[in-house]
């Protein structure tokens, strides 16, 4: 809008073309409170998962995953100024520079929907995450679905850690017995109330798109006017694509890279009506 165009205009026309005007052009910024409370309104099916079987997560139900983690990660699991898990000195998730804070790390072993249902409240907490369990140390966290030599080594260092199984429909981890000091990821997790409780620390991003890295969210009518579903497949971080589409009323279909070949994936995304992205696309 240039500015020899409203000159002499009536200036309620000004406001009213500066307000349009503004409003396709500074995106709308939504608070962490704010995409649990959307969520929450939408009955329908918001996350199919193709792993094992096929599963249905309706909005609440993601809500309350989100509220429980945040929750979780805000309290028993916050990093403690004092000490670590086990009695650890000088947290490496504290410094006395807040301009260059170390964030607290998850780091996250598990199937595509586990990592999406931590990862977006993990970030929107203000912590940061990881692919390498190596590079975690006192009061960072842990998920994974295999307690193993890679686990064991995060405990040593005074990471939390906690276990997860891969399948559906449980309450509490179904392996082998966990080691002292690692955690049942369902049953703390299920402890937690549903309503987000924790306020959101005060160095943690504004907004989900901030804390999700979401630099071109899309406008509000694009799932009126493009496919209503998703289809997610080989993507390492799901979060900012989750996270823009829902914010637009679309839902999402989370395709097992380690359980469907590409050709079963486009497959599925036809079947459930939806456009596939992977590789990074989006």
């Amino acid at each position: 809008m240039r500015l020899k165009q409203v000159f002499g205009r009536n200036p309620a026309l000004l406001f009213d073309e500066l307000g349009e005007h503004l409003s396709t052009t500074i995106p709308l910024m939504t608070t962490f409170p704010q995409l649990i409370s959307l969520l929450a309104t939408r009955p329908s099916p918001q996350m199919t998962i193709y792993s094992q079987e096929r599963v249905e997560f309706n909005g609440p139900v993601i809500a309350r995953w989100f509220a429980k983690v945040a929750n979780l990660l805000g309290s028993d699991l916050a990093p403690n100024l004092f000490d670590g898990p086990f009695g650890f000195e000088t947290p490496s998730t504290v410094s006395s520079d807040s301009n260059n804070e170390t964030r607290q790390t998850l780091c996250l072993a598990v199937g595509p929907w586990q990592k999406l249902t931590w990862s977006v409240p993990a970030l929107a907490m203000g912590l940061k995450l990881c692919s390498d369990s190596a590079t975690l140390g006192v009061s960072d966290v842990l998920v994974t679905d295999s307690v193993d030599e890679a686990s064991r080594d995060a405990l040593k260092r005074g990471a939390w850690v906690l276990a997860q199984p891969s399948t559906y429909l449980t309450f509490s981890w179904n392996g082998e017995p966990l080691p002292d000091g690692v955690l049942d990821a369902l049953m703390e997790v299920g402890a937690q109330s549903d309503a987000l409780e924790v306020p959101i620390p005060q160095r943690a991003p504004t907004s989900v798109e901030e804390a999700c890295g979401i630099t071109h969210p899309l406008p509000p009518d694009t799932a009126s006017s493009e496919s209503q579903r998703i289809a997610l497949y080989q993507l390492d971080h799901c979060a900012p694509i989750a996270v823009t589409h829902w914010l637009t009323g679309r839902s999402l279909v989370l395709i097992d890279p380690k359980l469907y070949s590409e050709q079963e994936a486009q497959r599925i995304a036809q079947s459930e009506g939806a456009s596939l992205l992977h590789d990074g696309a989006h």
